[in-house]
């Protein structure tokens, strides 16, 4: 016997099956990650061809390039030396 569905009811079908899925999908994309060593993840890396603005960056890196923090430290680092007794 067919089954006649809807679109909206072939839609709920798709979802939960794609639910069901991508789930089992990450799983599996995880364990293989995993297994992966990192000369073998440089190299997966290297063969990609993209364009390295594509490349995932930390949240702090995307605002800043860290010169801002370097330049903090290093005056830090300049008033502690300057601070130094140099009796003769």
């Amino acid at each position: 016997m067919e089954t006649h569905l809807t679109e909206k009811e072939r839609m709920r079908q798709y979802l939960k099956n794609w639910e069901i899925v991508s789930a089992e999908l990450e799983r599996e994309k995880v364990a293989y990650l995993r297994t992966l060593t990192g000369s073998q993840s440089a190299e997966i890396f290297d063969g990609m061809d993209c364009d390295p603005s594509m490349v995932w960056k930390p949240e702090e890196r995307i605002r800043s390039s860290g010169l801002v923090e370097q330049q903090r430290i290093f005056a830090r680092g300049h008033k502690n030396e300057s601070s130094l007794c140099r009796c003769p």
